[in-house]
């Protein structure tokens, strides 16, 4: 179900509302209305049962440490992650759960619950921030805060006037038509 493919069609409609827009049921209905049964499948899958699915990657990422380290080519005393997006959010849950050597993380949800960060044992790179994603960037005072107060090797970098790759799939963030894309077309 949650194929690359199947999840670019759903989000394309989904994102080309605003922020302020996903915040009204009518306006969600709406779109919802538009997509297949697999496209309605995927956006309950990735929105509403978005706890329970992260849950699951957090718990197949930690097992995947155990696997890596486990191998005989492997030093297990120097692993580290990386996300974008999506997964950059899971890999910030990852190192307050599993311990570490280093951690990038390209924007991405903060830890659940943010006090977890002091569980967090490696420098982080957990800043490659865009500049115009508030949804992301609504919640970095709290992050900046929690990393502080828990003394954590921290780096963090905004990037102005960036957006997101979901974001600029809005189309009223792009400045010019030849910027958007057809889904499953690559162009």
């Amino acid at each position: 179900m949650l194929t690359p493919k199947n999840i670019e069609n759903a989000m394309y409609k989904f994102f080309s509302l605003t922020p302020e827009e996903r915040q009204n049921r009518a306006k969600v209905e709406e779109v919802m209305k538009q997509l297949d049964e697999t496209g309605r499948k995927v956006v309950e899958i990735v929105f509403n049962g978005r706890q329970q699915l992260e849950r699951q990657m957090v718990d197949d990422l930690r097992a995947l440490v155990s696997h890596v380290r486990a191998q005989p080519f492997v030093d297990p005393s120097h692993v580290g992650a990386t996300g974008f997006c999506m997964g950059g959010g899971l890999t910030f849950q990852l190192v307050t759960e599993e311990k570490l050597q280093a951690a990038v993380i390209f924007y991405g949800s903060n830890p659940k619950p943010i006090e977890n960060v002091r569980n967090i044992e490696c420098p982080v790179m957990g800043g490659l921030y865009a500049g115009e994603d508030m949804g992301i960037n609504a919640g970095l005072p709290e992050l900046v805060d929690a990393m502080v107060k828990s003394k954590k090797q921290f780096e963090m970098k905004i990037y102005k006037g960036g957006v997101s790759t979901l974001s600029s799939m809005r189309p009223g963030l792009l400045t010019t038509r030849r910027q958007l894309r057809t889904p499953g077309t690559g162009r």
